[in-house]
This record gives C-alpha cells, structure tokens and sequence, in this order.
C-alpha cells in the first residue's frame, strides 16, 4: 500500500511543483489504452475535485495493427463510459502520412496524433492536453539525442510543458506504473510491437537500456532525469540571455544573418554554439547538426573571404566584421556579348555601351565611366570575374590579380564571387563598379571615346 500512495504523491507534487493545472482547468487526456494513460485517466479521475479541475479523453486511432489498433479503441471507449468521462476518437492514416513526407512511422504517427489533439482541444474549448509520458520514456529520449549528437535542447529531455501540452507522470517510472495498476487489478492494452525492435526507440528500450542497468546502474532513469533537469536549467539560462546576445551581436535582414566577430570573440567560439544553433534555426527553419557549427568554427578561424555550406539551403562567408549566413541562390550569370548602342538588360540591372565624341558634361561616379575606344573594336564581353584574372587599375603600372583587388577594396565575400567585369579583346576594360584599367584611361591623345554606365534596379 505504501508504494500505491507513493505514486499518488509523487504525482501530486510535481503537478503543483511545476504548476502544470490551475482551479477551472479544462484537461484533456491523451489515452493510448496502454498503462501509462490509464494510470493518468484514472489519477486525474481521482484527484479532479482536488484540483478543481474537468477532464476529458481522447484516443487517436493509428490504424498501425490491424484489429488490435480496433480492440485498443473499443477499450478505451469502454473505460471512459465505465469511469462517466467524456471521450473523443479520432482516425489517422499514419502509414499515408509517411510515405507521402518522407518520414519514419514513428514520427508520422507523433505528428498526426498531436494534430488530432489540438483539434480536439479547439472544437471543444479544451485549454490543456495531458499526455503520460514517463521517466522511462525521457531517458529514452535523452540517449536517442545523445546518440545523434543533439545540443543542449535535445538533452534536456521531454519538457515537463510546452505551450498546453503537460506531462504529470514524468517523474513517475514504468515500473511504478505496472505495480501501482496490479494492486488495483485494473487492466489495460500492451501494444504488441513495443516487444520488437526495429524501431529505434524500441531497440533502444528493449536491447541497449537493460544492459546498461544491469552492468552500470540500476536507477538510469533516476540519474538521467537529474541530468535532463541540469541540463533544462542551463537551458533556462541561455534563454534568458538569447535575445540580449541576438541583439547585440546578430545583424538580420530578409534572407540572411550576420554573426559578428564579437560574438565569438567576447564569449568564446565553442561556448556558444547553441546560440548559434538556435538563432539559425529560427532565422531559416532548417534543422541545425554539430558538424554546421563545425563549418562556422573553422570559417571563423578562417582567412577573410572564404566560403563553405552549410546544406544545400544555406552558404556561409568569412566577411570582414563575421560571419554571413545566407540563402541559397543560383546566381548563374554566363558571359554575354555587349554591341555599342544597344541597352543590355541583365534583370537586375541594364548596361550600356555607347560611343561618344568627347567627354564633355561627363559627371563621373562608380557606375559610369569613360574610356579611351582606341586599340578597341566593337564587341565587348561581360562576364564574371575569374580565378586567375589580371588587370592593370587605373594609375599603376603593374597588373594586379582582380581578386587581390577585390580584397583590398574590401568588397564582402559574399558580393565578391558575383562581380562582374566588362572586357575587349580578352582584355578587362573595366571592373564594374570599382575601377577602369589603366590601358583605357584617356589621355590628351585620345580620339574616340566609349561611354560605359549601369544602372541597378531596386
């Protein structure tokens, strides 16, 4: 009997511990017909009156075993008219689901039945959803995140709330549950492929946790709810730093993120990884693994100018003040023939190239120019720079490597791979943008001139 109201007391104090229901809560159940939520249908269905609260049920059928996934139904049915409580049934193709997405059953099954859950909740004004997770099912958890290398989000465990979804039994084992279900002489519905183990999950509980206890310790699931709990409470702490670091460190706009040097710098490159991890997963929506934080590390220690990607999705650049996180885009650009006196339309911007008589009312600025057309003839080239690409800037003598150039003229590496250059007989004429070669400058023996300008579009 002791162990019969130790359970009922363990519950009750980590409910109020962590607030998870107030007076005039409206609960409902998620029941499986498994023992876990029969034990939470029927803690609730006893202590309801002592937490002022309603309760309801809900079995999410999964249509996974054939007649058992019917038999869970019909008995979950019958205990909830056998305890007076409402219950709401619901069908899902888990099995569709998954083919359809590209996902393992597993996770089909988890996604579509929270989704019946919350639907449920909203058509009937039901403000929480209880599910019966359990201290077992947390170390689980934990070990599978382990295991593929999760941060520090994935080691905190199962989150006793999140948004009105609560978890009361996770601080109550399996094995209380069992011991605490055969004293009262209630049954209730084994799921049959808990017992094999080709799912991950299963495997882990079925082949890798009992070795584990048996030959280093007993109550795993104590120790690595302790830890889970450190580890959320460290959590805690970076999430009440997050937005004071993201706004001091982070520059944002539509389609990239800017990670200054001080962030490393003021914090240490491997201490804030997970800020890191959370602050691009939010930015971009894409699931962020330890070998990406890799990437960013070794960039950062990297020689300004330098490239890497992330996944196909996003690519990152060493720039001069950080690192710059950026969407993927095909910024394909092939040369292209250019004739004097016919307007290039190159999508985001126009280019010309017109041939004048002299240079009078001539106002120079970055996006026009005006060169010397001799030793020219009428077919320009505008291409993207190259590797290995040689120019003479206008007032030296000597050439200097375009991307040489690019770098001392600061140009962010981002930009840089995308510049583009106008050439004549192999020759560059001009770096767009930036500077003219010194061969084309004109001279008081100049005779023929050509008018070069670009216009970008906003």
């Amino acid at each position: 009997m002791k162990s019969f109201k130790s359970l009922e007391q363990k519950a009750i104090k980590f409910i109020d511990r962590n607030n998870l229901v107030s007076p005039d809560d409206s609960v409902l159940i998620a029941l499986s017909g498994g023992p876990d939520s029969v034990l939470l249908l029927l803690f609730f269905e006893k202590f309801k009156k002592r937490f002022g609260i309603d309760i309801c049920a809900a079995h999410v059928n999964h249509h996974l075993r054939g007649n058992e996934s019917y038999e869970d139904e019909t008995f979950c049915i019958e205990l909830c008219k056998k305890l007076s409580v409402k219950i709401f049934t619901d069908d899902v193709d888990v099995d569709g689901y998954s083919k359809k997405n590209n996902i393992g059953v597993e996770e089909a099954a988890r996604i579509l039945r929270y989704d019946a859950l919350k639907k449920i909740c909203k058509e009937n004004k039901i403000n929480k959803i209880a599910t019966a997770h359990t201290k077992n099912d947390n170390t689980e958890t934990v070990l599978l995140n382990l295991i593929k290398g999760s941060g520090i989000t994935g080691l905190s465990g199962i989150p006793v709330q999140r948004e009105n979804i609560i978890r009361p039994l996770l601080d109550v084992t399996k094995e209380e549950i069992l011991d605490y279900l055969g004293k009262i002489n209630v049954e209730y519905r084994e799921d049959s492929t808990n017992f094999e183990s080709e799912f991950e999950r299963n495997f882990l509980r079925n082949e890798i946790i009992p070795v584990i206890k048996s030959r280093f310790n007993i109550k795993l699931d104590d120790a690595v709810f302790r830890t889970s709990n450190n580890i959320r409470s460290a959590g805690r702490f970076i999430e009440s730093v997050f937005n004071k670091i993201k706004n001091d460190f982070v520059i944002e706009s539509n389609d990239s993120l800017l990670l200054k040097d001080d962030l490393f710098n003021n914090y240490g490159i491997d201490a804030v990884s997970e800020i890191v991890k959370r602050i691009i997963e939010q930015k971009f929506g894409i699931a962020f693994i330890y070998t990406d934080y890799q990437k960013i590390r070794d960039l950062f220690l990297n020689q300004k100018g330098k490239m890497s990607e992330l996944n196909s999705e996003l690519k990152i650049f060493r720039e001069n003040d950080g690192i710059l996180i950026l969407k993927n885009s095909d910024n394909k650009f092939d040369p292209v023939k250019i004739y004097p006196g016919k307007e290039f339309d190159g999508g985001w911007f126009k280019l010309q190239v017109k041939k004048v008589s002299g240079i009078k009312n001539y106002k120079s600025n970055r996006f026009h120019e005006i060169i010397s057309a001799e030793n020219t003839d009428e077919e320009f080239t505008l291409r993207k720079w190259r590797r290995g690409d040689r120019f003479k800037p206008l007032g030296m003598k000597n050439f200097k490597k375009v991307s040489d150039f690019l770098n001392e003229q600061k140009i962010p590496a981002h930009k840089k791979k995308d510049q583009l250059i106008l050439e004549n007989r192999n020759n560059i004429v001009w770096i767009i943008g930036l500077r003219i070669d010194d061969r084309y400058k004109i001279t008081s023996q100049t005779k023929s001139y050509y008018d070069l300008w670009m216009k970008t579009k906003k």
